[in-house]
């Protein structure tokens, strides 16, 4: 991602989170006299007997967290990623987690910045560098609470253990050379907006 790193902190924060292990490790024994051969001995086969009990539940924690490290690897936000252009002239992004109808398809575009984020911008404020933002859909993992640093955010909801927020601009990023540029941008800034205020009209819909 180039444009919002905040969110290569979070897609860190999800990947670290499933990736955590824990490990561990004993000192070898030192070398003792030959008159203490059978006490070594029977230390040795004791230290061997605890390790062979333990070892279970050691083979299950990994077992786990080498599952979660595989679907993680394997998801990205993006996967199979489809642009309809509606009869009425919205537009719809459509993926395998969830789908996006925006109203003024000719207006705006969308960028994949990682395997957890999607942003959109206004097609003309972007290429004048007025930022152009409209906002960013971003897989964060649950648990991990660093996305509600965000100044401005609205979470969409949780499917399959993750959970998608959109980050708002804090600012206006139209651009402000024509009336209709503004409308434009303010329009579907307003569509993204019911994800905050009227959750139950908004235009993201989760698989």
């Amino acid at each position: 991602m180039t444009k919002f790193t905040k969110f290569m902190s979070l897609a860190m924060a999800l990947t670290l989170a499933f990736a955590m292990t824990a490990c561990g490790g004993s000192k070898a024994p030192e070398k003792e006299p030959a008159e203490t051969e059978e006490t070594q001995s029977e230390e040795t086969q004791t230290e061997e007997t605890e390790e062979t009990e333990e070892a279970p539940e050691a083979e299950t924690g990994d077992a786990g967290t080498e599952e979660a490290v595989v679907e993680d690897a394997e998801y990205s936000i993006a996967a199979n990623l489809t642009d309809t252009m509606n009869e009425d002239g919205s537009r719809t992004i459509d993926t395998d987690y969830f789908t996006v109808t925006l109203p003024l398809g000719d207006t705006w575009e969308y960028e994949v910045n990682d395997e957890y984020s999607i942003s959109f911008y206004n097609s003309a404020a972007k290429n004048n560098n007025c930022g152009g933002h409209l906002g960013t859909i971003a897989a964060v993992d649950p648990a991990d609470t660093d996305y509600q640093n965000l100044p401005h955010y609205a979470e969409i909801g949780q499917m399959g253990g993750i959970l998608y927020i959109i980050d708002y601009p804090t600012d206006v990023q139209a651009d402000v050379s024509t009336e209709k540029n503004i409308e434009d941008y303010q329009t579907v800034f307003a569509e993204f907006g019911k994800i905050e205020t009227e959750p139950e009209n908004m235009p993201v819909i989760l698989k």
